[in-house]
């Protein structure tokens, strides 16, 4: 019998026993037993940021668990990190992302569209969706205005008398 707050498992285990259930391959070549969860409602609009810039990575990383194989075909399981991810395989990491899409995206979209019809804000969400893809532009606009300030005091020393 379950604690009652435990949270039961659901989602998709990919160990192996069919096409349909690869094991993840990584670049080494190591295969490992993993499952996709299917991630509870209060992760719904934090997945559904992820879905909607297409980060695939960080998704994996949200739903995967990589199993263990113990003493009587007992399995326990254990967060990725983003190095796992990293590691994947890329057929591994296509896999894992669909599945991920498969199992959450629905459901992250009906989670926003009922806050939508009772008038709540998606607003935070929105919020982290822009920042998301402006901190990698203004990364880049601070490199940019780094080298040019270096560039132009180089120039300048270079015309003092």
């Amino acid at each position: 019998m379950n604690k009652p707050n435990s949270i039961l498992f659901a989602g998709e285990i990919l160990d192996g026993r069919d096409p349909d259930h690869p094991r993840a391959v990584l670049l080494d070549g190591t295969a490992q037993l993993v499952r996709v969860r299917t991630m509870p409602a209060r992760h719904h609009l934090d997945l559904l940021d992820l879905f909607h810039v297409g980060r695939e990575a960080d998704l994996i990383q949200r739903c995967v668990e990589v199993g263990t194989e113990g003493e009587a075909g007992q399995r326990t399981w254990s967060p990725v990190d983003a190095a796992w991810v990293d590691s994947l395989e890329h057929d591994s990491h296509a896999r894992l992302a669909q599945v991920c899409e498969v199992l959450n995206l629905d459901k992250a979209i009906a989670t926003a569209q009922r806050q939508v019809a009772r008038g709540q804000s998606l607003r935070p969400v929105m919020d982290l969706i822009a920042q998301s893809m402006l901190a990698p532009m203004r990364a880049e606009l601070g490199s940019w205005m780094s080298s040019l300030t270096t560039q132009l005091s180089a120039a300048l020393a270079e015309k003092k008398p």
